[in-house]
């Protein structure tokens, strides 16, 4: 509803103000701006811009930022220094805000063209997380002197927040606020339009009730207990004040008290009955589910080169990285990894897809997995470590745990081998439900998903 009367509005703006809207300052959660597009004004031959408001931009950063803060794990997997590092995010939040605000308003009073002041501002808003949290190896690049002012006893969290896999998460959150730098460097809210449509409800008590009116809130209390008390407030007030009652109102409350009447004699018979059905879920108009266009070709490819930049520098580090990750699936680093590559578990679905399939669930599945846990999985994670020992044992030889491995010329692709066996040796154990009473030889025979 609220989307297409703007879209109205836009449609009849030159006839009723002679001016042809070209700008609509919206939050970036409502599909309004999507509305407006697809009602575009094709007569006018004009492209709607939309900018975003800088304060629902920013409060939605914090938003994810204080989720990251509050995250949790099970105590039986949770590592060393996890609650401490969880904590140093949560006192960091308005910080960063401050920086992101700060570093908008330095590239705005530059002297440079709107596009240099625009990349900037995207550069710096990407080294801000690492800044904060006390790595500051790019800072140098990005004009600040934090080495020479920086506090030797200052501790550097971005390899512990990294180790329990909170810095990709932060880094994401802070990536796609950095897409919208155009709208951060011009500093428009949509404030004016939320405080006249508050004024708008206190006036006519659309969403709320104005209790600032001397003597309001009091009266009505006062209706409500006469009401309650005689079940007609309108007939006691004109009897008090007046002395008559004029015989409008004598209907119009005879008619509510039979209709009071039916009403409870329904439900002492049918019971209470819903007329509407609401459907549970979020607003389809609002958050997720709402409508949004395309991003810019010229944002979506710095955000593409941004990725790659981050995947190539996760292939430079690809030892530590192994190391830090060797508890697969125990460790959040590893999780978080693996959502941003193509790992053996899903190589073959993406190899497999035909060129005329979307590869929208495809990639939902790999950034958003279903959290699924089946007696078939508890099982395959309960024996696997069994079944390594008695491996090792077989082959008299010492299989040794491992990360997530990284190839360093494509460093998109990745694998999780369950140990290695010397230096040429790979081990992947497959412990299914269906064998638990099977030898290995029978498996392989019998079950069609291991032949």
């Amino acid at each position: 509803m609220e989307s297409d009367a703007i879209a109205e509005g836009f449609k009849c703006s030159l006839e009723m103000h002679g001016l042809i809207y070209k700008t609509v300052i919206a939050d970036g959660d409502s599909n309004v701006y999507q509305a407006i597009v697809d009602n575009r004004y094709r007569e006018h031959m004009v492209t709607v811009r939309k900018i975003e408001c800088t304060n629902h931009l920013l409060r939605n950063l914090c938003k994810k930022l204080k989720a990251v803060a509050e995250t949790t794990q099970p105590k039986m997997h949770r590592q060393r220094g996890f609650v401490e590092v969880r904590n140093v995010v949560k006192h960091n939040i308005l910080k960063i805000r401050k920086e992101i605000i700060e570093a908008a308003t330095l590239r705005r009073e530059e002297r440079q063209p709107q596009h240099y002041q625009a990349m900037e501002l995207q550069n710096d808003i990407l080294n801000i997380p690492s800044h904060i949290f006390g790595e500051h190896k790019r800072c140098e690049a990005r004009g600040r002197t934090c080495k020479e002012n920086c506090d030797e006893t200052k501790k550097n969290y971005v390899l512990f927040l990294k180790l329990h896999g909170l810095y990709p998460k932060i880094e994401s959150a802070v990536m796609y606020l950095s897409a919208y730098f155009e709208s951060l460097l011009l500093n428009l809210t949509n404030n004016p339009a939320e405080s006249f449509n508050s004024i708008i409800c206190k006036e006519i008590g659309g969403k709320r009730i104005n209790f600032g009116k001397r003597g309001s809130y009091n009266a009505r209390i006062a209706g409500a207990v006469v009401q309650y008390n005689t079940q007609q407030v309108l007939t006691e007030v004109h009897q008090s004040m007046c002395k008559t009652v004029p015989p409008i109102v004598e209907n119009l409350e005879k008619r509510r008290q039979i209709k009071v009447a039916k009403t409870r004699d329904s439900r002492e018979a049918q019971g209470r009955q819903k007329k509407f059905k609401r459907e549970s879920g979020t607003d389809r108009c609002y958050g997720p589910q709402s409508q949004k266009p395309d991003l810019p070709s010229d944002v979506f490819e710095q955000l593409q080169q941004n990725h790659l930049e981050k995947l190539f520098e996760n292939g430079r580090n690809w030892q530590k990285i192994e190391v830090d990750t060797r508890n697969q699936n125990k460790s959040e680093l590893w999780l978080s990894l693996r959502r941003e590559m193509l790992t053996a578990s899903n190589f073959g679905t993406v190899c497999r897809m035909r060129p005329t399939t979307s590869c929208a669930a495809a990639i939902k599945n790999i950034l958003y997995p279903p959290s699924i846990d089946t007696a078939a999985m508890k099982y395959g994670r309960d024996k696997e470590e069994i079944a390594r020992k008695e491996l090792a044992i077989k082959l008299n030889k010492k299989i040794k745990s491992c990360g997530l491995f990284i190839d360093t010329k494509n460093p998109f692709l990745g694998a999780s081998p369950d140990g290695l066996i010397e230096e040429n040796g790979l081990v992947e154990i497959k412990c299914p439900l269906s064998a638990e009473h099977l030898t290995a030889e029978e498996a392989v025979e019998t079950l069609p998903s291991l032949k």
